[in-house]
């Protein structure tokens, strides 16, 4: 059975953009779809980027995350993309410049598809006090995905996505352990993969080294 696009790791989606088996705006697509189709039942975002289909038009594959969806926890600030931190306080907030991270992946040529729910704040460990509701856990939806980046950990364990970024906790999802993350001296950049299965730590790996340094 052939392997959809939006359930790729970076390094497989990497090699299919550049050698053209399919395009950048094919690979955003499918993972649109993807979340048109199954996130009304999971709630994983907050806000969808209506310019991903555009800027995936412009994206040049030959960078390290060239034509790569990515989702971004609604705690960073994204240029002229809602940004509410999942409280309604923030409801219509639209910032004015990009956080570091989210610089470094734009630089890096990554789109961003949609930013994800959380805890409010990012006060709580399992998404249930975002003001927008909660976030299920896509592997079993009687369960939670944990927090407070609850809604980036499901959006890639669900293949809505090929990568995820959250600051502060590591991500839990169904056992609230087996995470990869890097600490910095301020933040936790968490990886937004699980140790199990192994195709989900590989889908973000490569792009590990593109959130790290000074910021």
């Amino acid at each position: 059975m052939k392997q959809s696009l939006n359930s790729l790791t970076i390094t497989q989606a990497q090699t299919g953009l550049r050698s053209k088996q399919f395009s950048p705006v094919e690979l955003v697509q499918s993972c649109l779809d993807r979340i048109q189709a199954f996130d009304t039942k999971i709630h994983a975002f907050l806000t969808l980027n209506a310019d991903a289909i555009k800027q995936s038009q412009k994206a040049d594959v030959s960078q390290s995350l060239g034509g790569i969806p990515i989702v971004v926890k609604d705690n960073f600030l994204t240029h002229g993309l809602r940004t509410t931190a999942s409280s309604k306080v923030l409801d219509n907030y639209i910032p004015q410049y990009d956080a570091t991270v989210v610089k470094k992946l734009k630089k890096a040529g990554a789109i961003i598809i949609g930013k994800t729910n959380m805890d409010a704040w990012a006060h709580g460990s399992s998404t249930e006090t975002s003001d927008y509701g909660p976030t299920l856990n896509p592997w079993n939806t009687d369960f939670l995905p944990g927090g407070s980046s609850g809604g980036s950990a499901a959006a890639v364990a669900a293949d809505f996505c090929i990568a995820g970024t959250a600051p502060r906790s590591p991500f839990v999802l169904i056992i609230f352990e087996f995470v990869a993350a890097y600490f910095t001296n301020f933040h936790t950049i968490s990886i937004a993969q699980q140790a199990l299965p192994e195709n989900l730590l590989l889908k973000c790996k490569s792009s590990f080294a593109i959130l790290c340094g000074s910021n």
